[in-house]
């Protein structure tokens, strides 16, 4: 198991966010419902980044590791996966990457590539302590799948929102750029 840069926040939050998606948890709230949620993908489609949570950041810190069939967490600025075991069957590169710009989000790839099957789901964190926090205190804030080149919404994650750790989290089987959006 590799590790770089562990946010202590992040990593604390980590077991909170596999409870909660599993069992629920105490102050740890699901973003999603089974009431009908807003549609962000229409308002993107006017207005392509303006659904996406304000966090600027001229910061883009890469953090790369082999992570094989013991699982592993790596992690760079505001972002952790945890990828837990028998989750990879053979030893692969994993790269994250919170990307720099207005907008609060990070790419994950594996081998240089986004598309990676999982045999298990992989926990990912995005913190947003270093944010203005009015903006994730407020309304329903969420992580969007989103296509890499155009922040286009392709998938909203089912995500829980942990206000105390400043924190969103989500498990996944796939790789890609996920946005925290609003």
């Amino acid at each position: 198991m590799h590790s770089s840069n562990r946010p202590s926040g992040l990593t604390v939050a980590i077991p909170a966010l596999l409870m909660a998606l599993g069992v629920g948890c105490g102050d740890v709230e699901p973003t999603s419902s089974l009431a009908p949620q807003p549609s962000l993908s229409v308002r993107a489609a006017a207005r392509p980044v303006a659904w996406l949570a304000s966090c600027g950041s001229d910061v883009s810190p890469t953090a790369s590791a082999m992570i094989g069939p013991e699982g592993g967490v790596l992690s760079a600025g505001p972002a952790v996966v945890f990828i837990p075991p028998e989750a990879v069957r053979t030893p692969t590169r994993f790269t994250i990457q919170p990307l720099a710009g207005t907008t609060l989000r990070v790419r994950i790839t594996a081998r240089g590539r986004e598309r990676f099957g999982f045999a298990r789901p992989i926990a990912v964190m995005i913190g947003y302590a270093h944010c203005s926090r009015q903006e994730f205190l407020r309304g329903n804030v969420s992580v969007w799948h989103v296509d890499d080149a155009t922040d286009a919404p392709l998938e909203r994650m089912p995500t829980v929102h942990d206000r105390q750790n400043a924190t969103l989290g989500f498990l996944t089987t796939h790789l890609s750029t996920y946005a925290v959006a609003h």
